[in-house]
């Protein structure tokens, strides 16, 4: 993986995930300033063709869609994150990021419901747990 794509992925991740906690949501220019820088790194840094970036964009679009199927558990901000992460990454590294993410949280949520401080109405911010996946995913590559 390309130091300057990790980093430039790194930093989209601490805003967002900033972001996220204080105010649960992302400025588009935000997402749309990293959805370039991700586009341009992919083509450039990268060299990869127009057709790979469709299979990196999946587990984003299918973020989404889920987050405009069911707006009360996720947020479509979500999607949009990992959208861009898809471009940044490929399919098969955004893929590991999702599940990452979705772990990271999942234990969080059951270590919180356990304490009895969250109920299965409690919202978390899913930006910071994609941060933390994004540490796990690099470590293990």
């Amino acid at each position: 993986m390309n130091r300057w794509v990790v980093l430039s992925l790194l930093i989209f991740l601490i805003g967002a995930a900033m972001w996220d906690v204080i105010s649960r949501s992302f400025p588009l220019w935000w997402i749309l300033l990293f959805a370039v820088i991700g586009t341009a790194e992919w083509f450039g840094l990268q060299g990869n063709s127009f057709p790979e970036l469709l299979p990196a964009m999946l587990p984003g679009a299918l973020l989404w869609l889920a987050g405009r199927r069911f707006p009360q558990v996720i947020g479509e901000g979500d999607g949009l994150l990992m959208l861009v992460a898809g471009v940044h990454l490929g399919g098969a590294a955004a893929t590991a990021l999702l599940l990452a993410g979705l772990l990271c949280a999942g234990v969080f949520g059951l270590l919180v419901s356990a304490m009895r401080h969250m109920t299965p109405k409690s919202r978390i911010p899913f930006a910071p747990f994609l941060l933390l996946g994004f540490v796990l995913v690099v470590i293990s590559v």
